[in-house]
């Protein structure tokens, strides 16, 4: 990707391309996964606060 007069129409036609619902994965979880101390093979999800 060449860095021109056209970056931000890149950057808007990327963020465009990501938000398509067959991009979207199944296992979205809008959080962050944490693994549990006490057992590891349990998955967890910890709740992001906006900023």
């Amino acid at each position: 990707m060449t860095i021109g007069f056209d970056l931000p129409k890149q950057i808007l036609n990327a963020q465009t391309e990501a938000r398509k619902l067959e991009n979207i994965k199944k296992e979205d979880v809008r959080g962050m996964l944490v693994e549990n101390a006490k057992n590891p093979d349990a998955i967890r999800e910890q709740k992001l606060e906006p900023r």
